[in-house]
């Protein structure tokens, strides 16, 4: 056996580094993070968009904190959105050079809302804007789970 390893010092340091580096990592994310808050009214978010977005699913999740949406395809080609707030309004717009268009509210609670489309193809992207309480909330969404035809 080599004689670094009958050294004690080694042998301390091997054990506390992995423990120093812990804490280290930690401390500077305590330090540096932005804190979560409430949104601002006025304020615009981004969206994230969900694992299921990229697959032939039926359904596009998208989350910010407590804001989740669900995104699916009508069969006759429309969108339908539904959130688990109640929404001020939507705005889609299908494709790069697409004009966005208002969704109409389906039911009196703002939970869900609907668009016909303007065009029977298939998009390869969406873009949305959601507004609630004064906050924007913004994603660029693939139409990969509606399915190709």
């Amino acid at each position: 056996m080599p004689t670094v390893w009958k050294n004690k010092h080694v042998i301390t340091a091997l054990l506390i580094a992995p423990v120093l580096a812990l804490v280290a990592y930690f401390a500077v994310d305590a330090a540096v993070s932005e804190p979560a808050g409430p949104a601002r009214p006025g304020s615009d978010y981004p969206l994230a968009v969900g694992s299921n977005c990229r697959y032939d699913s039926g359904v596009c999740e998208l989350k910010n904190g407590d804001v989740i949406l669900r995104l699916r395809a009508h069969r006759e080609g429309g969108w339908q959105l539904e959130s688990e707030l109640a929404l001020d309004g939507v705005l889609l717009a299908e494709g790069e050079a697409g004009t966005p268009a208002a969704m109409v509210s389906g039911d009196e609670t703002g939970l869900r809302w609907v668009l016909s489309p303007a065009a029977r193809t298939l998009p390869q992207n969406l873009r949305l804007v959601v507004s609630i309480a004064g906050s924007r909330y913004f994603a660029e969404v693939p139409t990969t789970f509606a399915g190709r035809p």
